[in-house]
């Protein structure tokens, strides 16, 4: 498996995404990680720490029904601005998500169908039973299914983290859901 600890250098990584957008997903894993070590507080050059105690702590909240992911919206947001637009499409676009009383319709972000993420998704499924049935369980659901976000946080202890490219998945994983939990804009008619 070409699980190297580097986006730039990672062949699978090469094989989809050009240097920019490389950059841009080094950016987003960055995020990632240094949110999830401070809402742990762990320091960040433990970060393989930090993923166990953040499954742990959603996994116990899980149980009582809360999904707290704790990361900044609005650092979340600031980081949208730090990628290439381009970049952004490539793993996610907007759609419309409609709400219970009052019937809002509201912008929701999810995984694109057709983008290079879901591709390079797809080449690491190939490699990895649980990376494909999380890729196959996106095909069949055409967004990250219930499924999907139960398997993750009840088995992540089965992801290899020590797999920079698990490490992305994880990150565009969690940072998707914390979009759709938090973003309460209205869906431009």
């Amino acid at each position: 498996m070409d699980k190297n600890d580097n986006l730039q250098t990672n062949r699978t990584v090469n094989k989809f995404f050009n240097k920019s957008e490389i950059k841009d997903l080094q950016t987003i894993l960055d995020f990632f990680e240094n949110q999830i070590c401070n809402t742990e507080k762990i320091e960040d050059e433990f970060k393989f720490d930090c993923y166990h105690v953040f499954f742990r702590r959603l996994d116990s909240l899980e149980v009582i029904g809360d999904v707290d992911i704790k990361i900044s919206f609005e650092a979340q947001r600031q980081l949208y601005q730090q990628i290439e637009q381009n970049t952004f499409n490539q793993i996610w676009k907007f759609g419309k998500a409609g709400l219970e009383p009052p019937y809002d319709t509201l912008n929701q972000i999810s995984l694109r169908y057709d983008g290079k993420y879901i591709e390079f998704l797809e080449e690491l499924g190939h490699e990895d039973k649980l990376l494909k049935n999380y890729y196959e369980s996106f095909i069949a659901a055409g967004t990250i299914s219930p499924d999907s976000i139960a398997h993750l946080l009840k088995m992540y202890n089965d992801y290899d983290i020590k797999d920079i490219r698990v490490r992305l998945l994880i990150s565009i994983h969690y940072l998707t859901l914390n979009d759709q939990f938090e973003r309460k804009e209205k869906y431009p008619n």
